[in-house]
């Protein structure tokens, strides 16, 4: 029934504004902002392969929706004061080994919480396994279409987690993404042997964010074991990200988002995340952000633990 109110929702307001979301700054609107900073620590560029992404709705949907509906009950671990952490942890280059699984492109479906979780998933079993070379691919499409996720207003990152936990992803193979281009797609178009080739997870939790000096030392102190699924406010110049370390500078709130936190810099207090927009946009897929973005990204974050697979046992 929930479900159904928020597609009336979408639909009736879709037939108010036909002409669909406009963007209310541009590139040369942000690097205008940025040359007049003392040290910008940012580069802004035209992408419209990004812009893309809003063709046809009436506002943007990263496909994060929001949190405070979703209880975190029983999900907070204990909150500590970490200390001697590395200065620096970069899981595209651990042990001189990349164990991240390469850049997605979500496109025109708000899809982000599927990607995350797959990006963060498919990490955390390299890791688990101790092979950055596992090479696993799999599916966005499976658990968004089974899962209850939709292109019009995405996902919550909690049923994610639960459904990778209770019943599985699958390999991209067995059901491929196609909603960038095709909208949503019913789970029954996923392969026939799909019960035998599906992978799970062991646990997740939430990472303490209860006291603001004690989230980063938690969410650092996470990554150590691998990359967590973290959420983030998306403001409208974050969109022209082109390299650098981000840090708002102008523009509205336009939607939540979620992405794979895959480390940190002390050195340049930052974050380096994995996108879901593609390799055209900012560091190859990448980006980098500041501990203390507007955005507020690194402080709803979730870790997942151990790969349940008999195959790779």
């Amino acid at each position: 029934m929930k479900k159904q109110l928020i597609l009336l929702f979408f639909s009736f307001v879709t037939i108010l504004n036909a002409e669909g979301f406009k963007l209310s700054i541009t590139a040369n609107d942000v690097k205008e902002a940025l040359s007049k900073q003392e040290n910008p620590t940012w580069v802004a560029s035209e992408n419209a392969e990004t812009i893309e992404m809003f063709k046809g709705k009436e506002e943007p949907v990263f496909g994060l929706l929001d949190e405070l509906e979703t209880s975190d009950r029983g999900l907070f671990p204990s909150c500590i004061w970490s200390s001697n952490l590395p200065k620096k942890i970069d899981w595209r280059n651990f042990n001189s080994q990349n164990w991240i699984t390469p850049i997605r492109k979500q496109g025109n479906c708000g899809a982000c919480v599927a990607f995350a979780t797959i990006a963060v998933m498919e990490a955390q079993y390299n890791i688990t396994t101790n092979n950055p070379f596992l090479s696993l691919d799999l599916s966005e499409q499976q658990i968004f279409s089974c899962g209850g996720g939709s292109c019009s207003y995405g996902w919550y990152a909690r049923t994610a987690l639960d459904y990778i936990k209770s019943y599985g992803a699958t390999d991209e193979a067995c059901f491929p993404y196609i909603s960038d281009n095709s909208g949503d797609q019913s789970c029954s178009n996923a392969c026939s042997d799909i019960d035998s080739r599906l992978y799970k997870i062991s646990s997740y939790s939430k990472v303490c964010n209860i006291l603001s000096i004690w989230w980063l030392g938690n969410v650092k102190k996470a990554l150590l074991d691998g990359p967590v699924l973290a959420m983030m406010v998306v403001y409208e110049d974050f969109l022209y990200y082109k390299s650098g370390i981000y840090n708002y500078t102008l523009g509205k709130k336009i939607g939540n988002h979620a992405v794979a936190l895959i480390g940190y810099d002390d050195s340049e207090q930052a974050f380096i995340a994995k996108n879901s927009w593609d390799t055209s946009w900012g560091e190859q897929g990448f980006f980098r952000i500041s501990y203390h973005d507007k955005s507020g990204l690194g402080k709803n974050t979730y870790k997942i633990r151990g790969p349940i697979n008999q195959s790779l046992r």
